[in-house]
């Protein structure tokens, strides 16, 4: 062999093999590409069971209904004598209120409930406002009270226990004065 084939040779060589490296390095990226595009989709979650189905997750985000639901359920929690609190619905100093509460109206004989006007419910950030009907009940003696709330709300993870992802931080009585202020704060 001559020096000029092998030299030849030798370029040969590394013409194809910049060429491969090339290619390689062109469908390196092109898969990292779609690999990123993949990620940003949303999982195919299918449901197991006799019939196996696609499910379509929901979104993370709480809905007015949601609120609703979760306000007639723990304000019955918090409120109604014969119903025990549940403890993820509540911040600590709000939980031990309620024990507090509970405590010195059982030793008064004194139960009660609450109902919500679903239509009442102003929210403005983390302050939800709304107007209740407070029942007390003295042996066979009742009296209903109407009483306009605010509870300071966080959101957290949802979770079994408690799956709306809601947690009253606070809740105190307002002034019927102070719900009208909030309707013009909620409406600008």
């Amino acid at each position: 062999m001559r020096f000029t084939e092998v030299w030849g040779e030798t370029l040969k060589q590394n013409k194809f093999l910049k060429v491969l490296t090339f290619c390689l390095v062109l469908s390196t990226v092109s898969m990292g590409v779609a690999a990123l595009k993949l990620s940003d989709r949303a999982p195919l979650i299918i449901e197991r069971g006799c019939y196996s189905r696609i499910v379509i997750p929901k979104s993370i985000d709480i809905t007015p209904h949601e609120l609703e639901e979760f306000l007639t359920e723990a304000l019955s929690y918090r409120f109604n004598s014969e119903s025990n609190p549940i403890r993820e619905f509540f911040s600590d100093e709000e939980f031990q209120s309620v024990k507090l509460e509970r405590e010195e109206f059982a030793r008064k004989g004194i139960s009660q409930m609450i109902l919500i006007h679903p239509l009442s419910i102003l929210t403005l950030g983390d302050k939800v406002r709304f107007n209740t009907e407070r029942i007390v009940m003295v042996g066979t003696v009742r009296s209903t009270i109407p009483v306009s709330l605010e509870a300071s709300i966080a959101i957290i993870p949802r979770s079994q226990a408690n799956p709306y992802g809601i947690r009253i931080e606070k809740l105190h009585d307002i002034l019927p004065e102070t719900v009208k202020d909030f309707k013009k704060e909620a409406a600008n």
